[in-house]
């Protein structure tokens, strides 16, 4: 955008010049028939000047009429040239009547005093080439600083509005920019006022929501401890139906701790950096309690054999790649395997990609499968438990470390996750042996 506005105003600039001198020299040629010009001027001058000449010539001799055309030529630009005797025609040269002659005639003596006027003009046109190219020299820097002040609000408004919309809820244009009086620094002072009420207004629903999950949290331990009791009083035949409600409120209590954990990582809380994290360790200690939970799948993790330390809050991480294994064997077909992959990439960071084989997902739904509470199939979630908090959950904590997250649906079937950590919080030593290719059966016992 920028070349394209510096180029738009050069080249309007240009015309301007371009315009502005062709009316310039169209006056001109238009008045030049109501004036007499040069040509005429210096034909009715040139016959008094070469009598002059001629005069110096006979009383002070040869050198007072060499400086005598020297300050002639100097004056007017002209080569003066008296010759005695001969034709007094006009000199030839390039381009129409190049030269001017005055014959003058003393007793006895034919002279003619001959303007070469094709020099003055030869002259002429360097220095106006040279004042052209000045016009195109400035034009193209007014042209430079101009577009670069008419788009440095644009691009002030860009980066807040791609930051905002990232997350960043202290993303603004600047107030330096509202400063301006024009129509620019009033879109920017707009565009900081929307901000603040976008950010006041998610940040009093992330204190509602934290609110809340604490005011509820105290009479559901309650409402759990009144049906401990309960069940030890009315005995066996009331089981089955307090089985149910110990599963509701269970249910109701996960949904409490996943809104106290993404209020909390949407506030903002500082990672608890206390070690590095052995990554692949912490996967595989995650596939480990996954097998055991559900021993129709089988999980098979691959990676290189390359220790893996990163600088992160190793709950957060865990939380993460558990949450996205836990959803790839609930989607999973029967008897399908889970595919969990580390790799290191290009630029040093680190990729976890968690692959199953079910269904995958509509195309339109990837973008929003890292919304809160969103879910692509409700009657399938309601089975499987899923309240639709665990993979935003997971995008936030993937985020707050710096990294991003993507899924994408695979051939023939099935859904692929990727987590992708920046190499800023990845170091690799090489030559620890952590199993080039390891299969967890999923058995429990």
């Amino acid at each position: 955008m920028m070349r394209s506005l510096v180029a738009k105003i050069f080249v309007c600039s240009v015309l301007v010049q371009l315009l502005t001198r062709a009316a310039w020299m169209t006056l001109g040629a238009l008045l030049a028939g109501a004036h007499p010009g040069p040509g005429r001027l210096l034909a009715h001058t040139l016959p008094l000047y070469a009598d002059l000449a001629a005069t110096t010539l006979e009383r002070d001799g040869p050198a007072a009429l060499a400086a005598f055309l020297a300050r002639g030529e100097q004056e007017s630009g002209l080569k003066l040239v008296l010759r005695r005797g001969g034709d007094c025609g006009p000199a030839v040269g390039p381009g129409p009547a190049p030269a001017l002659a005055a014959p003058v005639t003393h007793p006895g003596v034919q002279y003619c005093l001959t303007a070469d006027t094709s020099a003055s003009r030869r002259h002429s046109w360097p220095w106006t080439d040279a004042m052209l190219l000045l016009e195109l020299v400035l034009s193209g820097v007014f042209s430079f600083f101009l577009a670069r002040y008419l788009l440095l609000p644009i691009r002030k408004l860009s980066h807040a509005a791609q930051a905002l919309a990232g997350g960043d809820l202290t993303a603004r244009a600047g107030p330096r920019l509202g400063r301006r009086r024009d129509e620019a620094g009033e879109l920017v002072r707009q565009f900081d006022r929307m901000a603040d009420q976008i950010a006041l207004l998610i940040e009093a629903q992330q204190r509602f929501i934290g609110d809340v999950s604490h005011e509820i949290k105290s009479p559901l331990a309650r409402l759990s401890m009144a049906l401990g009791l309960a069940r030890r009083e009315a005995g066996p035949v009331a089981a089955l139906r307090f089985d149910r409600m110990e599963r509701e409120i269970e249910t109701i209590a996960q949904l409490i701790r996943e809104l106290l954990t993404l209020a909390s990582l949407k506030a903002g809380s500082p990672l608890n950096k206390s070690a590095p994290i052995d990554l692949t360790a912490l996967v595989r200690g995650i596939i480990e309690d996954a097998a055991f939970e559900r021993p129709d799948h089988l999980i098979r993790l691959g990676c290189d054999q390359t220790l893996l330390q990163v600088d992160g809050d190793a709950v957060l991480l865990r939380r993460a790649v558990e949450n996205v294994l836990r959803n790839a064997l609930f989607y999973a077909y029967g008897g399908t395997p889970v595919d969990v992959a580390i790799e290191r990439l290009a630029e040093g960071g680190v990729r976890i990609t968690i692959r199953d084989h079910g269904p995958g997902v509509p195309p339109e739904a990837l973008a929003h499968l890292f919304d809160p509470f969103y879910r692509v199939d409700e009657a399938r979630a309601r089975n499987t438990g899923g309240i639709g908090i665990g993979l935003a959950i997971c995008a936030r904590a993937i985020r707050l470390h710096g990294g991003r997250v993507q899924a994408e649906n695979t051939t023939p079937s099935g859904l692929a996750v990727m987590l992708e950590l920046p190499g800023d919080i990845v170091r690799a030593e090489a030559g620890i042996p952590s199993g080039a290719r390891t299969r967890i059966a999923a058995a429990a016992g």
